[in-house]
């Protein structure tokens, strides 16, 4: 079932709604087609969004396993005294005063 077909709206159709509710939800709709219609017919596209997740992935998961180690754990011994440093970290005022 499409997720914007009037049946997903608890049996309601679109007529029983008032008329500024129907007109989000014809632009919500026409939106979705229009953005769900380019990506189907897409050929190159499809290359290029792969390449861009392969790149969001590195980027995001394998350099934060390389270039930032994990601070608190290094340097506190328990949970308690993350939380006590995070809790004066957070608190103190700016340096800049």
């Amino acid at each position: 079932m499409d997720i914007l077909s009037p049946k997903a709206y608890s049996g309601q159709s679109l007529s029983d709604l008032p008329a500024k509710e129907r007109l989000v939800i014809k632009t919500i709709r026409t939106i979705y087609r229009f953005y769900a219609d380019g990506f189907r017919s897409m050929r190159v596209g499809r290359k290029l969004w792969l390449l861009i997740g392969i790149k969001l992935f590195v980027m995001f998961a394998l350099v934060k396993v390389f270039f930032f180690p994990d601070f608190l754990e290094e340097n506190f011994a328990n949970d308690d005294e993350r939380a006590e440093y995070i809790l004066q970290t957070m608190t103190q005022g700016s340096s800049h005063d």
